[in-house]
């Protein structure tokens, strides 16, 4: 799993904490939508060959920068310190636990297993077009659509309900070097890890929903 997709679902747990905390002012809902879209432009924008670090340093100005923008906005109340300083906190554990050799998306404060549980979806989600090919991918060849291919990722990987990092993901996990089938990919793309991936939805047992290419084998 690449660090926007851990970091997406730290996200998710740090606004269900700040949710639960009856100590602490629950943040307006765009402020971690604000933050999302940030982390979005970061990867858009982000040139090729950028390393893990710099990819960490990235992602704590645009949380900085979404702070700022929060606290001096007219529209959006201004959330509590600690929501940003959870966001900080994740970060620097994130690129703590890769630089020692290890990797979670425990929640926030924790060691534990990620607790956000989206609601399981068993059919297609999108009837988006699909034919477009982004310039990027052109020359490269086509995924044909019915064939198969095989999960390649550092760990296990979530279904999302749409071809969008923000996209709510299934509750089960598909283990790696799984067997899936190809249905559609997507005309939208993103940056990850320095690299340009499209979005594929595949069928497990039954189960479809959207994966990046960057974790699939084609061959």
């Amino acid at each position: 799993m690449g660090i926007f997709d851990v970091f997406g679902e730290i996200l998710k747990n740090v606004a269900k904490k700040n949710q639960e905390d009856e100590q602490v002012k629950t943040a307006d809902p765009v402020v971690f939508e604000e933050v999302r879209k940030k982390l979005e432009e970061c990867e858009e924008e982000a040139p090729a060959g950028r390393s893990r670090s710099d990819i960490y340093r990235d992602y704590a100005e645009k949380v900085k920068e979404a702070q700022r923008e929060n606290e001096a906005s007219q529209e959006v109340e201004t959330a509590d310190e600690s929501v940003f300083g959870d966001l900080m906190k994740e970060l620097e554990r994130m690129q703590n636990e890769e630089s020692s050799g290890h990797s979670s998306t425990g929640p926030v404060g924790g060691t534990e297993e990620a607790v956000f549980v989206p609601p399981v979806f068993t059919s297609p989600v999108s009837n988006n077009p699909i034919q477009h090919i982004e310039p990027e991918f052109r020359e490269e060849p086509l995924i044909n659509l019915g064939n198969q291919a095989v999960t390649n990722s550092p760990g296990s990987l979530a279904l999302r309900a749409e071809p969008s990092m923000g996209a709510a993901t299934s509750n089960f996990r598909i283990p790696d070097k799984t067997l899936l089938k190809v249905l559609q990919y997507s005309e939208n793309s993103i940056m990850l890890d320095g690299k340009r991936s499209r979005f594929v939805l595949v069928d497990f047992n039954g189960n479809q929903g959207w994966i990046l290419e960057s974790y699939l084998n084609f061959n």
